[in-house]
């Protein structure tokens, strides 16, 4: 080798210039001129004759090795330094193309240089020693029998069947050639053939009919070890529909003649746990979909959940789609369902839509199997963290998604790529999905008794099924469909709606007593700035407004700190905090009475005042009612237009604020060098940009400006007024009108979208995650968190079963539905002073009456909904009327032409 490799690099000296591109044609060249010189030199320049095709499916040594007579080109090749791969496209291995040349120089040359080469490769169920032999005629007799000693002297096992169960010395024995006996003589002298074990012994009895003159090895018993039941199952696979049923009878008599004579129970263990590449043979039985062969072996005891380190039975039924085999597995009491990695639900979802392999695959019928167990858990996440639903929705499975959504699964479910399935989700059929979640007690529409039930089964997380110990974020997937333009239309939905209501008086206290708070510590600080900053009070006022005001602001620090420890991230990633340390920054400046100039400290407190206003603002618009929320997305909303507008239109800006400095700079001055007004004279850029901006609001001011000094600026002047005031100024109010209109017509929505947003906000903060190991110890020693958990959340404790129930005719009172909230409906028809769901300690926000009735609005909508369903199921029923009626006429039509016929 190391000659070869001096040579290359001689030729690669001889040759620099040679390009990379110019080699492989040339090395393609040779062996097609079969120039074997021109070839090796190719070699020694660099070209690699692994290299595919223009068409990608065989490199150049494939072709070489599946030619006959190729021999030194395939040493050559060797020689180079390619490896023994498979190919990519079709998975041949190179011992399968080198048996296509049937080239006995060919396959001793490859063997020689690869000796532990696994001579039993299967290609399309064909091993090479299976290729030789069909293609054996008398032209080729001699190669093909070189071939057959190299592959029997490397290894090749003779009793491997075809997908016929046809072996090589049957194969062999039914050709047409004159010599095939020495063949046949050759296989049973050197190898130990097995003439009894496919086709019910159909080998041995052809040999003794046609070859009288050969004899034959006794007949023998295989042995029936965990090889002999697997080979058997795999042939079952690879057999024909016809012959299949008899196969699988044959191995079911044999299997339980070999439990049913004296075995140890070692023996019995190890067949049913061994396994091969194959799998177990539970693994191969589900595979090939045999759900009699399943059947026996679980009733031989072996573990439905498969051995250690094979897969999962029910995982290969889901991913072969052999749903009968699936549910008899479903049937066994011990079966494992929900696996952490690879769920089978995920694994069926991402089948769906596949065509069928074999006509007992069906991967529809798996699905519907798996969803229907009980013991399916619907929301296990995969390695991704991913659900069911995520697939469903991901693949466009409507009725996938349906089937989910009827099991309840969570919405809200984010997997590693922080990805919901309600994001993908159609609108209507999540619509729809919502108006199955609202019912009734079957009462008619205006009885007293009439109960409306609220379902969020959808919205309860996982982790809250499974401990009622534990609370977490319920606001998921309502906040992700706040930011979908598609989805945001069903937060007025009332099975949506109802949930924020619910969710709005559990927070109500903490978000008005925040409130309040801060508006009395806002108007201390404002006033101890207007009354007592830097004044001369009497000492007794300025102390009691110091005290006030640092009691206030002490007050801030403790809801900020309260932040931060609960979920230090987070925090950092809200920018209010960064205006409220700001504000706490400059009133312990402003409270400390630190001694600055007269212009720094009326800086200061007018930066405190305007901050401490613009913290008020906001936080009084975050308040989820019509009128201020709405007049508090407007403002956002305009402000943002604007914004985006003149980052546009302030090139032009600009531009005209510097034309009229050039050109009236510093004009009207008076003989001591000072401007008499330096506003009206852009005196300087920054003073001609700030009466520029003025001017765009149409106050122009133009007696003082000095035009007689420069004819050129009339033009100017004129244009401006034109272009910016007229045309841009108007364009941004037209913007702000039309932002403003839109968000009038959707004042209802923004109110729920507001609701969202601020109980979202809220439960970040409460539920936030720690970074590190100090702030969990922090946070837990907090006993703060532990109780807004507890309060914030709606489940479990608030709705244990999950469900709200509405009296519409009873002033819209609502209970929960557990067991003691059923009594205490049942005893309301007497008593109407029963104990309703939000007048429980720490629900209401002020335990008021009114707070124990769900919203006006609300109800409405639910009544429409019910209407609507109400319509849609007497739809149905007279489309089955309807249908039910034709096909009796089409029946009496039938009746009718028979009479008619036989009277003819």
């Amino acid at each position: 080798m190391s000659t070869w490799k001096d040579a290359k690099m001689e030729m690669s000296a001889i040759n620099p210039s040679v390009c990379l591109t110019d080699i492989q044609a040339m090395l393609t060249r040779a062996f097609e001129g079969k120039n074997l010189d021109q070839f090796r030199q190719a070699l020694a320049l660099g070209a690699d004759p692994m290299v595919k095709d223009a068409k990608g499916h065989f490199n150049l040594f494939e072709l070489v090795c599946q030619q006959p007579s190729t021999a030194a080109y395939i040493e050559a090749c060797i020689k180079s330094g390619i490896s023994d791969t498979k190919n990519s496209i079709s998975g041949k291995e190179t011992i399968n193309f080198l048996a296509n040349s049937l080239d006995p120089n060919n396959l001793e040359m490859f063997l020689r240089y690869f000796p532990n080469t696994d001579v039993n490769v299967r290609d399309e169920d064909l091993t090479p020693i299976h290729v030789v032999l069909k293609s054996l005629s008398d032209s080729n007799f001699n190669d093909c029998f070189e071939c057959v000693k190299l592959l029997v002297k490397y290894g090749a096992d003779v009793n491997i069947p075809d997908h016929r169960e046809f072996t090589p010395i049957l194969t062999v024995a039914k050709s047409k050639t004159i010599h095939r006996e020495e063949i046949i003589k050759f296989l049973l002298e050197n190898c130990r053939v097995e003439l009894d074990e496919f086709r019910d012994g159909e080998a041995r009895a052809f040999l003794q009919k046609k070859y009288k003159n050969i004899k034959l090895p006794v007949k023998t018993e295989a042995d029936r070890n965990f090889d002999y039941f697997a080979k058997h199952l795999v042939s079952i696979q690879n057999a024909e529909m016809s012959g299949r049923k008899k196969m699988e009878e044959k191995f079911l008599t044999e299997f339980r003649n070999y439990f049913s004579v004296g075995r140890s129970e070692e023996e019995k263990r190890k067949i049913l746990t061994e396994s091969n590449t194959d799998g177990t043979l539970l693994g191969i039985a589900t595979k090939i979909g045999s759900k009699e062969i399943v059947k026996e072996l679980l009733k031989k005891g072996v573990d439905p959940n498969g051995s250690k380190g094979s897969k999962p039975p029910l995982a290969i039924a889901c991913i072969h789609g052999q749903w009968d085999v699936l549910d008899t597995l479903l049937e066994c009491e011990n079966i494992e369902i929900n696996y952490p990695n690879d769920p089978p639900l995920c694994l069926i979802v991402k089948k769906l839509g596949e065509p069928s392999n074999t006509t007992n695959c069906d991967y529809q019928k798996c699905f519907e199997k798996l969803v229907a167990n009980p013991k399916t858990d619907i929301n296990q996440r995969d390695k991704c963290g991913s659900t069911a639903l995520h697939y469903a929705v991901r693949y466009k499975e409507e009725k996938a998604v349906q089937a989910l959504l009827d099991r309840n699964t969570y919405l809200g479910t984010r997997n590693r790529f922080q990805d919901l399935p309600i994001t993908d989700m159609s609108p209507t059929q999540l619509e729809e999905y919502f108006d199955s979640r609202i019912t009734t007690n079957g009462k008619r529409a205006g009885d007293e008794e009439l109960e409306i039930y609220f379902d969020y089964s959808c919205l309860v997380p996982p982790d809250v099924c499974e401990s009622t110990d534990k609370f977490c974020e319920e606001m998921t997937p309502i906040y992700e469909m706040t930011k979908s333009t598609d989805l945001r239309h069903l937060l007025k939905h009332p099975l949506i709606s109802s949930f924020l209501f619910l969710k709005w008086h559990r927070l109500g206290a903490i978000f008005y007593g925040n409130l309040i708070l801060y508006s009395i510590s806002t108007l201390t600080i404002i006033l101890y700035i207007l009354l007592c900053y830097g004044k001369d009070v009497s000492p007794e006022m300025s102390l009691f407004m110091l005290i006030v005001s640092t009691l206030g602001v002490l007050f801030i620090i403790i809801r900020e700190c309260s932040q931060f420890i609960t979920a230090p991230i987070q925090y950092f990633r809200q920018m209010e905090n960064y205006l409220e340390m700001t504000i706490i920054g400059i009133s312990i400046v402003v409270l400390s009475g630190y001694d600055v100039t007269d212009h720094t400290r009326r800086v200061i407190a007018a930066i405190l005042i305007l901050l401490s206003a613009i913290e008020f603002s906001l936080l009084v618009g975050s308040l989820p009612h019509l009128s201020i929320s709405t007049h508090m997305v407007m403002l956002k909303t305009v402000s943002i237009t604007f914004i985006r507008s003149l980052m546009l239109y302030s090139i032009l800006l600009i531009a005209f604020a510097f034309c009229f400095y050039t050109l009236l700079g510093g004009v009207g001055s008076n003989p001591n060098g000072q401007v008499d007004d330096e506003f009206n004279k852009f005196m300087d850029p920054g003073t001609a940009i700030i009466k520029t901006i003025v001017m765009m609001t149409g106050e122009f001011e133009a007696a003082n400006i000095e035009f007689k000094s420069n004819t050129l600026s009339y033009l100017f002047f004129l244009l401006f007024v034109f272009f910016m005031s007229v045309v841009l100024f108007n364009l941004l109010n037209g913007l702000a009108v039309s932002d403003t209109q839109a968000i009038k017509a959707e004042a209802e929505l923004t109110g729920f979208i507001t609701r969202a947003e601020v109980l979202t906000r809220y439960e970040k903060l409460v539920f936030g995650h720690n970074p590190g190991s100090w702030f969990q110890f922090i946070s837990n020693l907090c006993y703060f968190r532990k109780i807004a958990k507890r309060f914030i959340s709606v489940f479990p404790y608030h709705l244990p079963e999950s469900i709200l129930v509405l009296y519409p005719n009873r002033g819209n009172r609502v209970y929960n539905h557990s067991t003691t909230a059923k009594s205490v409906r049942n005893e309301l028809a007497d008593n109407q002073e029963g104990e309703t769901l939000l007048k429980k300690p720490g629900t209401c926000c002020f335990g008021c009456a009114k707070c124990t009735s769900l919203d006006g609005k609300i109800v409405r909508y639910t009544k429409k909904v019910l209407e609507k369903k109400q319509w849609q199921d007497e739809a149905k029923l007279d489309k089955l009327r309807m249908y039910n009626m034709a096909q009796k006429l089409h029946e009496i039509e039938q009746k009718l032409n028979i009479l008619l016929r036989d009277r003819v």
